[in-house]
């Protein structure tokens, strides 16, 4: 439920950046990001034998989506990028640590592993930073 509300909270941020913005390019932008980042999350998965259905990689994506829009707000370069790749993977990691074993040896992504890595890469910019 609170990952909805972040849902619905991200594509507000998204329609308030586009009206406040006078321009298009801030959305574009912003998914050209979570694409990136899903690629880091599905590359990391593969390497480490874990999988998510679709309705968890969309979880996931909510969760990541704020973070999206607020480096491209900031104007994060690619220094900062990188850095904040290196966040993704770490998350991506610990979702795959708090995954549920399944009996080919592989890892199921679940609702509770991203949860749980939420809390282990918390406080982090540009996810959940402390206020």
């Amino acid at each position: 439920m609170t990952r909805l509300a972040l849902g619905i909270a991200a594509a507000a941020m998204l329609a308030t950046v586009t009206l406040a913005a006078g321009q298009a390019g801030t959305p574009y932008q912003a998914q050209n990001v979570i694409a990136r980042w899903r690629a880091i999350v599905l590359t990391t998965f593969e390497e480490r034998r874990a999988s998510a259905e679709e309705p968890i990689m969309d979880s996931i994506e909510i969760v990541i989506s704020p973070g999206a829009v607020k480096v491209v707000q900031d104007k994060a370069n690619d220094a900062r990028m990188k850095e904040v790749d290196g966040v993704v993977q770490r998350f991506a990691l610990a979702m795959v640590q708090s995954g549920e074993p399944v009996a080919d040896g592989s890892v199921g992504i679940t609702e509770e592993a991203i949860d749980n890595a939420l809390r282990k890469i918390c406080p982090v910019y540009p996810f959940c930073e402390k206020k």
